[in-house]
């Protein structure tokens, strides 16, 4: 196939750990960009709101343009990724864009939840965080799955729909 995988969709639908698993199927490399921006800038994702929404969004959109230009990689891409135009168009360029959506209450059953940014204040957030960005998660997706119960089931999908 050659081309990267980028994963889209909300915080904590799942596209680290669908990430890893389509990754070690397809003899892919991960790239979980989250990771990536933590590693490059020596701060957690926290401390870089703490800094501003928009620097973190500026790391982000760098880390983009960077991983995006190799082949052969599963990108986990961060929820907000689809806010930056210049973002899509990079990751397009090179790659088949997977939306993993999973529905504002099937969100709110994650742990990790309260530990994102937007969200720690009242993970209820994720209600108006969804509605706000679901136009743009389905405009930028070329393949869309969901992943509201069976997460095996939502690999399998994906492949299928890669045809590999």
């Amino acid at each position: 196939m050659g081309k990267n995988i980028a994963l889209i969709g909300m915080p904590s639908c799942g596209k680290s750990s669908i990430g890893r698993a389509l990754a070690k199927k397809l003899k892919y490399k991960l790239v979980d960009t989250d990771k990536y921006i933590v590693k490059k800038s020596g701060k957690s994702i926290k401390e870089l709101f703490a800094i501003g929404e928009d620097y973190f969004r500026e790391i982000e959109t760098e880390v983009i343009k960077e991983v995006s230009m190799e082949e052969g990689k599963v990108i986990s891409t961060g929820g907000g990724v689809i806010l930056k135009r210049e973002n899509m168009r990079a990751l397009r360029k090179n790659s088949v864009i997977v939306f993993i959506d999973r529905n504002p209450k099937q969100l709110l059953k994650s742990k990790k939840l309260k530990n994102r940014p937007l969200l720690a204040e009242d993970t209820n957030k994720i209600y108006d965080l969804y509605n706000e960005r679901i136009h743009l998660y389905r405009r930028y997706a070329d393949i869309t799955v969901e992943n509201n119960g069976y997460f095996k089931g939502c690999i399998e999908e994906i492949l299928k729909k890669l045809k590999v």
